[in-house]
C-alpha cells in the first residue's frame, strides 16, 4: 500500500506538469491563430486602400508595427509593396517611391525588392555609386527581383567604365550574410553579448529572447532593451512568458 501512495506521488507531479505544458501549448497556438487572422484583416484593409503611395505607406506601418509577421503572409504583402513601387516607377513618381523604400530598409535592412527600387531612385538622381551599392544588395539577397538587380548592377557599372574584377568585389562586399542573434548562448558561456552587438549589429537581421536561460542565469530583462537598440534588427521574437 505505501509503494503504490509512493508510486502515485511520484506520477501526480509530472501529470500536473503534462497537464500544464498542454494547455499552455493551447495557449500559444489560439493566440498564433488570432494574431495571423488580426495581421490578415489588416493587410486586407491595406490592399482596398485605392491611392497607391497611401497604401505603400500603411503597409511600412505595417512592417514596423509587426515585425514577426507569419512568412506566408508577408511574402504575400512584400508582393504588394513591391508592385506599388513599380506603379510610382512607371508614372515617375520617384519622390516618394525613395522615401518609402527607405523607410521600409530602416525596419527590415534585408529587404530586396526594396533595395532594388531605391537603387532606380538613386541611378535617376545620378547617385551612381550609391545606386551600384543598392543594386549589389538586392542581388545579394534572395528575392524575386534579383536578376533584375544583376542586369541593373551590370549595366550601371558597365557604363561608368567599371571593371569585372571590381563588380565582383562591390558585391562581396555587399551585407546579404547576416547573423541570427541569440544572447543565451553567449550568456551561458559568459561573454560580453552586448560587445558583439556593438561589433556586428549592422550584420543581425534576426534576435531570438530565450526567457528561460536568463531567468536560470540571473540576468535581467534590461538585456533585450540593448540588444533591439544597438542592431538594426529585421525581427524580434518578443518572449511569451512575462519576466518579473
Amino acid at each position: 500500500m505505501v509503494k503504490k501512495v509512493r508510486l502515485f506521488g511520484c506520477w501526480l507531479p509530472c501529470f500536473v506538469c503534462a497537464v500544464f505544458l498542454a494547455a499552455a501549448a493551447a495557449q500559444d497556438e489560439s493566440l498564433e491563430d488570432f494574431k495571423y487572422k488580426e495581421d490578415y484583416d489588416r493587410v486586407q484593409s491595406i490592399v482596398k486602400t485605392p491611392d497607391v503611395v497611401k497604401r505603400a505607406e500603411r503597409m511600412v506601418t505595417l512592417y514596423k508595427d509587426r515585425r514577426d509577421m507569419r512568412a506566408e503572409l508577408r511574402d504575400y504583402a512584400d508582393n504588394v509593396f513591391a508592385r506599388d513601387l513599380e506603379t510610382m516607377m512607371k508614372q515617375n513618381n520617384y519622390i516618394p517611391m525613395k522615401s518609402l523604400c527607405e523607410r521600409a530598409l530602416k525596419v527590415r535592412p534585408r529587404f530586396g525588392e526594396a533595395y532594388f527600387f531605391y537603387g532606380l531612385a538613386l541611378k535617376r538622381e545620378k547617385k551612381i555609386d550609391e545606386a551600384l551599392t543598392a543594386f549589389a544588395r538586392a542581388y545579394g539577397i534572395e528575392n524575386p527581383l534579383k536578376a533584375k538587380a544583376k542586369q541593373q548592377l551590370d549595366v550601371t557599372y558597365r557604363s561608368k567604365g567599371g571593371t569585372l574584377a571590381g563588380q565582383e568585389k562591390l558585391v562581396k562586399e555587399a551585407p546579404a550574410a547576416c547573423i541570427n542573434y541569440d544572447p543565451s548562448h553567449f550568456v551561458l558561456q559568459q561573454l560580453d553579448y552586448v560587445g558583439f552587438v556593438r561589433k556586428y549589429g549592422s550584420r543581425i537581421s534576426q534576435n531570438i529572447s530565450r526567457v528561460r536561460c536568463f531567468l536560470s542565469s540571473g540576468v535581467p530583462s534590461l538585456i533585450f532593451e540593448k540588444v533591439i537598440r544597438l542592431a538594426p534588427l529585421t525581427y524580434i521574437f518578443i518572449p511569451r512568458l512575462p519576466i518579473n
